[in-house]
Order: C-alpha cells, then structure tokens, then sequence
C-alpha cells in the first residue's frame, strides 16, 4: 500500500472500535440494538422500507388513543430505507431490516474519520489529516453516538457536518459552483436527517458575523455564503411548502431553518447591494421570491420549533433527569477526559491558535470549537457537534508543537520521543473503559424482563392495527415505550419522545394517574380504551412520577410522601403483589395481575419483581345478602406464572337493607388472556362460608353474581 493511502486504515480501526458490544446485540440469533430511541427509528424504517419513500408522520402508537404527529427528522429514515432496500433487492424480512439497522452505526459512522482527514489535510496537510482522523476514530463521544446497535440520528450529525465543512473548504480555496453548491446540499440535507443541525446553523452564523466585522477576507466570505445560505434557503423550500414527505404537517424544525436561512440570505445580500457587490436585480428577484413564499409560509411553525426546544432542552423536570441533557462538568473528571481526551486540556491553547490565524477556515474551526466546547459543558448532547473541530483542531495544534520543537532542538530523538509519548498520555484516557461487552440494550432497567413481558403480551392479548388500534397499554414508565411498541406491538400513552409538547403532556397525564386511587385510574382506562397497566418498578421512580405530577418533591416530608404513595394506584399495586406482600392490603376491583417476571430488583428485605403487567376489567360483581352491619369476606388463592402463591381478598359492611357488594377482577382457573391461576372464590359472612367458581366472561363483562346467607 501506498503511504498515501494509508489513511484508509482510520476505516477499519473506526469499525472496530465500534463494535466492542457486538455480542450483546447479536444474541441467539436474535437483534437487540442499543438503545431506546434506536427501536423508534426501527419502527419507522420498517414502515419507510415497505411503503418507500413516505415515514409514517402520524402515529397511533405514541399518545394513545388520539395518536400524535412525531417531528421527527424523516430524512434519516428514509436514508436508512433506502440504503436498505438496495442492499436487499427489496427483498429483506423484519429480522434482515433489524440486523442490517445494527451494523448501519458503524459502518456509516466509521466514514467520519476518513472525511475529517481530507478537512486536516486541506486545512494544512496530510499529518494534521492523519492526526485528526486519529482523534475522530479513538474518541468516545464519537463512538458513543456511531456504536454497533445505537440505531440512532446522532451518527449522522457528525457525517454531514463533516461533508459540510470539507467543502465549504474546498469552495474558499477553488473556483466554480461544484464545492459551494455540494456544501449547500449537505447544510440543508442535516436539518431533515438529525436534529442538531440548528446548533451548527448557529455556530457557523456566529462565526459569519465575527468573520464579516474583523476578517480581512470579509468580501470573499461574504459572497461564499451569501450562495451558500441562498442554496440552502431554495434546497430547504420544497420541504417547507410540499407535503410529500411530511403529509400532515411540516417539521418545525425545517420550517424555522427555512425561514432562518431566508433572513440571513435577506442580510447577506442586504450588505452586497450596499457594498455594490451585487446587482440590484437579484435584489428584486428575491424581494419576489421572499413575498410569494413568506405569503404562504406557516409562522406558527417558528413558535412550534421553540416550544419543542423548551420542552426538550428547558428546565423541566423531564429534561434535567435525562443524562444526555446533564452538563459535562457534573460528570467526574476522569469521565471527561475518557469523552474528549486529554486534549480538552489543550483547548485554550488551540483556540488561541486558530483565532490568531489569518485564515477564516481555520478561524471557523476555532469558533466550531469554542462554541460546541460550551454546548457541550452545558449539555452532553451537543458533544455531536464536537467531533470533527476538537480533532482538526487537536491535529493544528499538534502540527505546531511538532514543528516547534523541530526547529528548536532539529534531530534530537529524545524530544520526538518525548513529544509522541505526551501525545500517547493525552489520547489515552479514551481507551479507559475500551473492552468487548455483552452488555444487552444500555440501560438502567432489567430490560430482559420486560422484553419476555412484551413477547407474552403479543401473544396472548387481542391483535390490534397499526393504523387504528383498538385498545392500549398504561405504562409508568415513559423510558420503555419504544420497546413496548416494537417487541409487544401494543400502543401506548406516554413516551420517551417528550421533545414533543403533546407526548410531554401525556407523560405528565401518565405520572398523575400512577397518583390517583384504583378509581380514578379505573375511570380512565375505561373511557381511553387502555386494557393494561404495566408497571415497572425501580428505586426512586416514585419521587419522579410525583414531580411529573406536579408536587414539590423538596417540600414533602417522607409521611406526605408515603401517604401519597400508599394510596394511590402505584402504591397499592406494589404492596400487594410485591415478594413480600403487606398483611392486610386489600386487593384491586378492576385489575388484575396476568403476568409478572421471574426476574427480581430491590433489596434482599424488600424484593419486587422487575415488572408486573395487569389487565384491567369491569370485574364481577357480588352481591352478598346478608344481616345488616354484618361482615362480608371475600377471599381467592391465585398462583402467578412464576409459581408464586398469593392471598387476595376484600370485605364490605353490609347496608341497611343487608346488602353488600363486592368487585373481583379474577376468575376461576386460568383466564385466556391470564397466566395467573385463581382458585375458587370463598366467601363468608354471619360465620357462614361458601366456596363458588367465577366464569371469565363474568368478570370481563361487569355482571352481578347473587348470593344469599
């Protein structure tokens, strides 16, 4: 192989870097990706890979029953489709689109590395190349976002922003349309595929400013980019006013890039003109182009982009719990140099380095640098839009270290060796936590027992359409939807997707029911249709549930705390069908448990199972006539699928008139839609015991069961 060439070797080692979880995706023949937003994507690809080119916009699955339009960038999915589609001839079942959607991560994202080589190597050359490509491949927020399984958009943030600048390079250095105009494409192809191309728009606007104030290649930055916003503004204007790939409504987010590059290109050629830089007929076409299409353009697409941005970036509690949204600086500072390596130590002295430069590329790069730095200190999310500065910029600084110390001590190995081994010391915290894993889904819940849940709840509850499902699941937790409707194919509630403020507001809705009491919850499955309520119990999840549900948490003394927790819905369930249930807890009217994992979580004193899925019905009613005032027990054995033995029971005082009516969900033996075996009912009242069988169809339909003492 040629030296030259050997940059090619960045590709390999990216892939493999990569691909440390391999075994804990592939599995016993089965496809497990690696997070949670990585199933929602899959869900729509699927649906993209077989009805090409449209992403399903609308989904009945997310906010159940109503459904809820999902923003989410439709150009990644249909990529993905696409790509897919060719590699299969069409051809490709559920598990091939599964398998295909894991490895895409890195084999796509390892092509990062080689395209920030060509940035290095045009900015300056092939060292700082090799030396960027280097930092791109090793880095962990690299390969966090492009890891084997993480099925995600992010990866493709780094991609594009690459392809952007790499010509937007090009295009300082070389005449003609070609670079300006394939820099365009790339700038206006990231706002439909990821969704932090609005932070690069801002990056590169702030630099623009900064560059036209103090530059003095001020004229020629001004015209690249006058054509490029331009391009851009006109790639962007289909997606805007055509309702093709987005049917119901336009993504708020390419709405406001559209009408943001529309004002900036509006600026740019404001300043042309009054510098007579440009003829005042392209003025005039513009000033057309700009009245026809603001005319038709939708404003409240603008308002929409911020409310989601507050939602999904604000001080809610939603979004300072969620760990891609804590800042950089919470985390321990041998997890901040394992993310951005020992050169985050260097970044003062790289941006001053490429701030003093002359040339506005390389000042570009330091404003990418300074400003994605401060992004991500604030929000580790924003840590996509750091890759490629922080490696070209580690390479630039690198170079002149490099040759610093050439021309000071010339041939002296020991300095080389000393130079190498400070570079070593600083790339190595990277390969910190670097291992192969069989780490299966990275998260903090047992997902093993909940995916063996979603597996039994596809199989033995009623099917329902994608398209108009007849009934839904009640979750606690929002984090697991996404698995829920892939692996049960079941709609929910509330969903990870909370960026959105009609899935925050289901989310909050969710996290007040799980406060209310067994009635108040009965009355609103019944009237959304939601046939199970699925509840996944970790530590500490109450605490969040009630600040979702609006209590100050901090205010609340631990008595407030549990007696909230003791009556409601939530609490109830866990004391009753927890491993050591609490004597006395009388069971529920409307739901009854049908499934529970064998997996446990807690403490030895206080164990739970990991998930416990319930169904809700009317359940039978028993109408005992007896004395009045008189006592009236009610009592049914039930064993779970795991073999666990439970007590349920409930009692009522009889009226005046020697009435009473007690509410049981179960039935005698085992219910179709049940794994739970419930012996007969035993009742008693006036010393008097009487043993009886309820039908399921009883306790399904809410009929009355008369007994007389």
């Amino acid at each position: 192989m040629s030296k030259k060439h050997y940059w090619v070797l960045f590709y390999p080692l990216a892939v493999l870097l990569r691909s440390t979880n391999l075994l804990g995706v592939f599995v016993d023949g089965k496809v497990f990706l690696f997070s949670t937003d990585s199933y929602y994507h899959l869900r729509r690809v699927i649906a993209t890979y077989y009805n090409f080119p449209h992403v399903p916009q609308f989904d009945k699955f997310v906010g159940f029953p109503q459904g809820t339009v999902i923003h989410w960038p439709f150009g990644f999915d249909i990529m993905m489709a696409g790509l897919m589609y060719i590699f299969t001839f069409g051809q490709a079942d559920r598990w091939w689109i599964e398998a295909l959607s894991a490895v895409a991560p890195p084999i796509l994202g390892a092509v990062a590395p080689l395209i920030i080589y060509f940035i290095g190597k045009e900015l300056a050359d092939e060292y700082v190349g090799f030396f960027a490509a280097l930092v791109a491949s090793i880095l962990p927020i690299a390969i966090h976002a492009s890891q084997i399984g993480n099925f995600d958009h992010h990866f493709a943030t780094t991609i594009f922003q690459s392809l952007f600048f790499l010509f937007y390079l090009r295009a300082t250095k070389r005449e003609g349309w070609l670079n300006i105009f394939a820099s365009a494409l790339f700038f206006a192809l990231g706002f439909t595929l990821t969704t932090e191309f609005p932070g690069i728009a801002a990056i590169h606007s702030i630099f623009l400013l900064f560059a036209l104030i103090r530059s003095e290649e001020r004229e020629q930055i001004l015209d690249l980019n006058l054509k490029i916003y331009a391009l851009v503004t006109v790639i962007l204007t289909p997606f805007v006013f055509v309702r093709y790939f987005e049917p119901v409504e336009v993504s708020p987010l390419i709405g406001s890039a559209w009408f943001g590059f529309l004002m900036a290109t509006t600026a740019l050629t404001a300043v042309s003109c009054y510098k007579k830089k440009l003829p005042y007929i392209y003025a005039a076409i513009l000033a057309v182009f700009i009245v026809a299409s603001l005319w038709k353009f939708d404003f409240s697409n603008v308002y929409a982009f911020y409310a989601e941005m507050q939602f999904g970036q604000g001080e809610n509690v939603l979004s300072t719990s969620t760990i891609e949204n804590l800042p950089l600086y919470s985390r321990q500072i041998s997890d901040i140099f394992w993310l951005v390596s020992g050169f985050f130590l260097l970044t003062p002295l790289i941006l001053w380095r490429l701030i003093q430069s002359r040339k506005s590329v390389e000042l570009a790069i330091g404003f990418y640098l300074l400003l994605a730095q401060l992004g991500t200190i604030e929000r580790v999310r924003f840590s996509v839009l750091l890759v490629m500065p922080l490696a070209v910029g580690s390479g630039l600084i690198a170079r002149r270290i490099k040759k610093t110390l050439e021309e000071k001590w010339p041939d002296n190995y020991k300095v080389k060796l000393a130079f190498y081994l400070s570079i070593s010391l600083l790339l190595l915290p990277c390969f910190t936590y670097t291992s192969i894993t069989k780490e299966v889904v990275g998260s903090k819940t047992d997902f093993f027992s909940l995916y063996k849940c979603f597996l039994w709840l596809k199989e033995n509850s009623p099917k329902v359409e994608a398209s108009n499902p007849s009934y839904g699941v009640l979750a606690n937790d929002w984090q697991i939807a996404h698995w829920l409707n892939y692996y049960a194919e079941r709609p929910t509630v509330a969903s990870p997707l909370w960026g959105f403020e009609a899935v925050y507001k289901d989310v909050v809705t969710t996290a007040k029911l799980f406060t209310k009491t067994e009635a108040e919850v009965a009355a609103e499955m019944r009237a959304k249709k939601l046939n199970y309520l699925l509840l996944n119990h970790f530590q500490g999840n109450f605490s969040q549930t009630l600040a979702l549900a609006g209590y100050d948490t901090e205010k609340l003394s631990q008595q407030e705390m549990f007696n909230i927790f003791y009556n409601s819905v939530y609490g109830r369930l866990l004391l009753t069908y927890s491993l050591q249930p609490t004597t006395g807890s009388e069971g529920m009217e409307h739901l009854r448990l049908v499934y529970e994992s064998q997996e446990q979580i807690g403490s030895a004193e206080n164990p739970f199972p990991a998930c416990l899925l319930f169904e809700f019905v009317e359940g039978a009613s028993i109408r005992a006539l007896t004395k009045p005032q008189a006592l009236v027990r009610v009592k049914m054995e039930i064993t779970t699928n795991t073999g666990r033995k439970l007590s349920y029971s409930r009692q009522a005082v009889a009226n005046a008139n020697g009435e009473a009516i007690i509410t049981v969900p179960y039935s005698t033996g085992t219910a179709k839609s049940s794994a739970v075996v419930a012996s007969p009912c035993r009742i008693e009242s006036e010393g008097v015991l009487r043993s009886f069988a309820i039908p399921d169809d009883l306790v399904k339909s809410g009929a009355t069961i008369e007994l007389k003492f």
